[in-house]
């Protein structure tokens, strides 16, 4: 197991975010990530910094295909000297050169929750480079040994999604667990891989970016949108469309969720999963579904992580984890520990 991880994810650190009207702190804090490593390295894990960019055009590639060029542009050559919050938001057609940055920004933002740092493209381009990192550890350690089981594990910061073809949201910029999945189709013979999101808010990003294709299935468990983020998105009835139509699944559930009540759901999802015939499986692994994360209500116990990944680990395929949400820094920690021992048992 290669665990990789960006180096520099402390420059993209956002104090507050807009909540119901109310400035509020920020979650999505360097202390997430921080946590994690301590707790690998206590555990006798050896997490891999990936401190420059030394593939930049394997990353945009991967980027180009996900994400619309003027959004990639925008966000790569506006460089705020503070925080920078849509005033208004565009429902329309996109003028990028109209106003001030922060209405230009309305063209792109979804929300007040993500707000643009002097160098969150920096960070977020090289969280990028992890991902791709970890696509190709993959690949390489498929064909080398001919075995499924084999797993690569991509720790960054800011986590991705809720990033779509061209709108930010939910703390995330670019679709981290997409560019894993671009990256293993244009780079190996494989024709199809598969996304699970297993972050307690829909991926409505991920979702957004493959409705349409069935090169890559996508498979969420989270919260109803009913009465949580991302609310448009995440229904049941979201299938795909056109080639896509088929290869999207939700499972929208509710209040309270215990280890048993999730089990049942992720072994109908697994099913799902394996029912598409993926020839690799990415994890938007979230850990907001844990009993202590404090704006989430699923019931989920440390111990239990062990089991979800062992479960995951039944489809028998080269796995891609993608860290996603979780915002119980004291608890993230032991969390991704059970999870990985899970996937490694």
């Amino acid at each position: 197991m290669n665990i990789f991880h960006t180096a520099n994810h402390h420059q993209h650190h956002p104090i507050d975010e807009f909540f119901n009207g109310e400035r509020v702190d920020n979650p999505e804090i360097p202390q997430r990530l921080d946590n994690i490593l301590d707790a690998l390295q206590t555990n006798n894990f050896s997490p891999i910094a990936v401190e420059e960019i030394t593939n930049e055009q394997a990353v945009r590639s991967a980027i180009a295909q996900l994400h619309d060029a003027e959004y990639v542009a925008w966000l790569e050559n506006v460089q705020p000297e503070s925080a920078l919050y849509p005033s208004v938001f565009n429902p329309g057609e996109i003028m990028s050169n109209h106003g001030s940055p922060s209405v230009q920004w309305g063209n792109f933002a979804t929300d007040w929750f993500t707000p643009l740092l002097p160098q969150t493209w920096q960070v977020a381009f090289t969280t990028a480079q992890v991902m791709i990192t970890a696509a190709q550890q993959i690949i390489e350690d498929s064909e080398q040994s001919g075995s499924s089981n084999q797993v690569s594990v991509a720790l960054g910061r800011p986590p991705g999604h809720h990033a779509g073809r061209s709108k930010v949201g939910g703390y995330c910029f670019l679709n981290n667990a997409g560019i894993v999945a671009q990256h293993i189709l244009d780079n190996s013979d494989q024709s199809r891989v598969a996304i699970l999101d297993v972050d307690y808010h829909h991926g409505n990003g991920t979702q957004d970016i493959f409705y349409h294709r069935d090169d890559v299935a996508t498979c969420s468990i989270h919260a109803d949108p009913q009465r949580k983020f991302p609310y448009f998105a995440g229904r049941e009835s979201e299938q795909g469309s056109a080639a896509g139509e088929g290869f999207n699944k939700n499972f929208p559930l509710e209040e309270g969720v215990t280890n048993q009540r999730y089990q049942q759901v992720l072994e109908e999802a697994v099913a799902w999963v394996g029912s598409t015939k993926p020839q690799s499986l990415i994890i938007s692994l979230g850990l907001d579904t844990h009993e202590s994360d404090p704006i989430a209500d699923f019931k989920l116990t440390t111990e239990y992580y062990q089991q979800m990944a062992a479960t995951i680990a039944r489809l028998n395929l080269p796995i891609v984890v993608v860290l996603e949400g979780g915002y119980s820094t004291a608890a993230i920690g032991a969390n991704v520990v059970s999870f990985l021992r899970g996937l490694s048992s």
